[in-house]
């Protein structure tokens, strides 16, 4: 019989790196892109258009596999741990079976305990944000200076200087006029880019940073 667990050992070892929770990650963005490219050369794509064939795949698994995630999560289900740590448990068990130095069952179920905790508090910090965005009520600036605030997408948010600033530059920087060369869009663009330093101005001053 030790014969026998020990030729399971190798298997189990493989499907523990398998089931690792990265590795699952890693396994659901790059099955896809295998699927993508069988297909690809099975209708004899033109070479140039992989990468846009690719980046879609790409894209819509990662965002499938964080939906998927996100319900997981919700749902108090951690499929993604209970995976690992079902093949963990199965692994050190069969070790038992035929090593000298036993390793303690207390040992498996910390692990697969630390796992769960560790999810739970993830799942828990996901659900505190959700309530406090739905509960927060604006402040008296925010309603004052809602258009302001609103422009920048700070509004009802707690914020500071340096991330009021990040958002300043990174419209300034879409919406400079000097960087079109369209009348129309020109006009259009220093409007906002007007907006922007003068929004920026009214906000500094009147706000207590």
């Amino acid at each position: 019989m030790k014969l026998i667990y020990k030729a399971l050992n190798i298997p189990l070892r493989i499907l523990l790196h398998l089931t690792h929770p990265d590795m699952q990650c890693f396994l659901g963005i790059l099955i896809p892109q295998v699927i993508c490219v069988r297909l690809l050369l099975a209708y004899r794509v033109t070479i140039f258009l992989y990468p846009v064939f690719l980046l879609l795949t790409f894209v819509i698994t990662y965002i499938s596999f964080g939906k998927f995630v996100e319900y997981d999560v919700m749902h108090e289900n951690i499929l993604v741990e209970r995976v690992y740590a079902f093949f963990l448990k199965l692994y050190i068990e069969n070790k038992n079976k035929y090593c000298f130095t036993q390793i303690p069952e207390l040992y498996v179920n910390e692990k697969i305990e630390e796992y769960n905790e560790q999810f739970q508090k993830t799942m828990q910090d996901r659900k505190n944000k959700v309530k406090k965005e739905e509960t927060r009520i604006p402040s008296f600036f925010d309603l004052e200076y809602e258009k302001e605030l609103k422009f920048f997408g700070l509004y009802n948010q707690d914020f500071d200087l340096r991330d009021l600033k990040r958002e300043k530059r990174n419209l300034v920087k879409l919406h400079h006029p000097d960087q079109f060369t369209d009348p129309s869009e020109q006009n259009e663009h220093r409007v906002l880019y007007d907006l922007t330093i003068r929004y920026y101005n009214t906000i500094v001053k009147n706000k207590k940073f």
